[in-house]
């Protein structure tokens, strides 16, 4: 019996068309997968990076305020409407006092300073810093440069001032601070994000300096 013409020949072509669309298929199939990944791992990255550059906006704002609050200075803030002028004019959302110069921002000498929590719209706010040089000889206040953005993206926030205890009572917080000749004990601020990021308590106590300018009764009942 004669086998049919060509039977058990050992096919010599390459693929067919379907198996080329399998494999086209499978092929697209795995890239989607590892772009998948990749596009995951790189955004975990991104938000990663975010996170710590904010961490660190954060912590050196911190420790700037920590640094510039803890070194006014016991000098009468010139202003035309407070009489006499006061060590430290403060508010919920303004807080202006004297004290060394901020050395990265190219003072000298002793500057005013002002912070100020400026809301930018319903929303998103900042806190910002603002620089004059300690005017001499009854000379208006200036201010040297444009007001400096230390944080963005607040949502709520405030000063607030911790007047001295007494036998009678602790000092009590308050939202403004006028008083000639005195310095609260502590000045807080309380602070919340859009995006949720933490603000622990940050209370801040004025120190009494070995300068002839800083007087030691300073926040107790003024210079005599």
């Amino acid at each position: 019996m004669s086998r049919p013409k060509g039977a058990g020949r050992v096919r010599a072509g390459g693929f067919t068309l379907l198996e080329v669309l399998l494999s086209m298929l499978l092929l697209a199939v795995l890239m989607s997968a590892v772009y998948a990944a990749l596009s995951g791992s790189r955004k975990l990255v991104q938000t990663g990076l975010r996170q710590a550059r904010r961490d660190e906006e954060i912590f050196a704002t911190r420790q700037f305020l920590r640094r510039s609050l803890a070194q006014i200075r016991t000098v009468a803030i010139p202003d035309p409407v407070s009489r006499p002028p006061g060590w430290l004019q403060g508010g919920p959302r303004k807080l202006r006092f004297v004290a060394p110069s901020v050395a990265a921002l190219g003072g000298r000498g002793l500057q005013v300073q002002q912070l100020q929590l400026v809301q930018m719209d319903g929303r998103s706010g900042r806190l910002e810093l603002q620089l004059a040089d300690l005017p001499m000889h009854g000379e208006p206040l200036h201010w040297r440069l444009p007001p400096e953005v230390l944080l963005d993206g607040i949502s709520g926030g405030h000063f607030a001032y911790r007047d001295a205890d007494t036998p009678e009572r602790e000092g009590a917080w308050q939202g403004h601070w006028t008083v000639p000749g005195r310095l609260p004990r502590l000045i807080g601020l309380q602070l919340q994000f859009k995006d949720r990021q933490p603000w622990p308590p940050l209370d801040i106590a004025p120190r009494i300096d070995p300068d002839p300018l800083q007087t030691p009764d300073a926040f107790d009942g003024g210079m005599p």
